[in-house]
């Protein structure tokens, strides 16, 4: 199992640590000392009206550049004193109850516990506040954040400032979603269409994508991401090529010759330095070689490959940048009017398609990081679902879990009757 990886600000090395041991080697060497970044707590006063609120302070104040709050070691003017643990009884429900019931908006985290070798019941307790696309979080009145000395109130201009930062990430996503295709697709690229899509973490990385990666190959990180065999060609596992970017890493995969693609049927792949993930794929296809094969959508291709974005993002974040808040989420599929899904074509074909009514297809959701990693499915299904539906296939393909649950669907499939090839 991995070290899980801590953020610490962006000029300290994470912390990685996956035992009791390494959290005390890593405080006794200083890593853990309190900064902008790190809170200490010995321990947290039983609950109470006065001792909730000073949490949901500390937890609100990391919001805006994202931190941690540990619980059990000591603060030594400052420095991380002795690891002594702290006793867990209640500490994990009643954390993640503070931050939703005492912060406005409600803060996302995530929670780690280190047990105590000797000590039944007592253990480190690390709380991760990630950067939040909320913030600035309020708690009793109060924007809350945080400079060297701790956590403080934060003035009106540095508010407004936020405030504005936030509506701009939000209206400017529509827009965003449409430049994956100008950022990833070469000029003169053809006339067929393709799918597009952003997933874009609420606050950037803390450290850049390609640092972080560093000396690993794009295909290591996609293959240990994604934990299954892709059935559709390009898949992710065909993004073989390296392609140099000023803005991340980049990757494309390499044409099937003996399946007879053509060029237009490339997978490009931008994982930014700022924690988002770009693709570009293709969304129809000729059915057949002849030249005058009609074109045609394959909705299991496009779900594999939305699958595939989603969970590669849910997996660096988790991984590599510790990024667990919010995410905008976007699907733009073009040159659709007029279209059939491949099922329409098959012999046995129960029922008769219509053509897909309109010239493209957009659809955005919020999502997070462990709804990414543990449910991906659900964030595929918000974002595919208006365009099976426009194909006549939504019944066929949702709900799934498993992208193999894709490749086993046949053409006669409904949602009460299904044939497994």
């Amino acid at each position: 199992m991995p070290s899980r990886s801590f953020y610490l600000g962006p000029r300290a090395s994470r912390l990685l640590a996956e035992s009791w041991d390494e959290v005390v080697a890593a405080a006794a060497a200083g890593v853990l000392d309190e900064t902008q970044w790190v809170e200490l707590k010995e321990a947290v006063p039983p609950t109470s009206k006065p001792a909730n609120l000073e949490l949901a302070k500390d937890l609100a104040s990391l919001s805006v550049d994202g931190g941690v709050l540990v619980i059990g070691i000591s603060d030594a003017d400052g420095k991380a004193g002795p690891v002594v643990g702290t006793d867990l009884a209640g500490l994990q429900s009643r954390i993640p109850q503070v931050a939703t019931g005492r912060i406005s908006p409600p803060l996302a985290l995530t929670m780690d516990v280190f047990h105590h070798p000797e000590g039944a019941g007592v253990g480190l307790l690390i709380v991760t506040v990630p950067a939040s696309e909320g913030a600035p979080h309020m708690v009793d009145n109060v924007y809350w954040g945080r400079d060297a000395h701790g956590k403080r109130i934060l003035s009106d201009h540095e508010v407004r400032r936020l405030l504005e930062d936030r509506r701009h990430r939000a209206v400017g996503f529509d827009d965003r979603l449409r430049t994956v295709v100008s950022r990833l697709d070469p000029p003169g690229l053809g006339e067929r269409g393709r799918m597009y899509v952003l997933l874009e973490p609420g606050a950037s990385a803390n450290d850049p994508v390609s640092d972080l990666l560093v000396g690993q190959h794009m295909l290591q990180v996609i293959v240990s991401a994604l934990g299954f065999q892709p059935k559709w060609h390009p898949s992710f596992h065909s993004l073989t090529i390296p392609i140099p970017r000023p803005d991340g890493l980049g990757a494309a995969s390499m044409a099937n010759d003996a399946a007879h693609e053509s060029p237009q049927d490339f997978l490009a792949l931008l994982l930014a330095d700022d924690g988002s993930v770009l693709i570009s794929a293709p969304a129809a296809r000729q059915r057949g070689r002849a030249d005058d094969a009609p074109e045609v959508v394959s909705p299991g291709q496009v779900l594999e490959a939305l699958h595939s974005a989603v969970v590669l993002a849910g997996h660096v974040a988790t991984i590599y940048t510790a990024y667990q808040g919010t995410w905008r989420a976007g699907l733009f599929v073009t040159r659709l009017r007029g279209l059939l899904p491949s099922q329409a074509y098959d012999e046995m074909s129960y029922r008769r398609f219509t053509p897909y009514p309109a010239e493209e297809y957009s659809q955005t959701t919020m999502s997070t990081t462990r709804e990414m990693a543990e449910d991906t499915a659900a964030v595929v299904a918000r974002l595919a679902k208006g365009l099976l539906r426009g194909l006549s296939v939504a019944d066929r393909f949702l709900p799934y879990e498993h992208p193999r649950d894709l490749g086993q669907r046949s053409s006669l499939e409904s949602p009460q009757r299904r044939f497994w090839s």
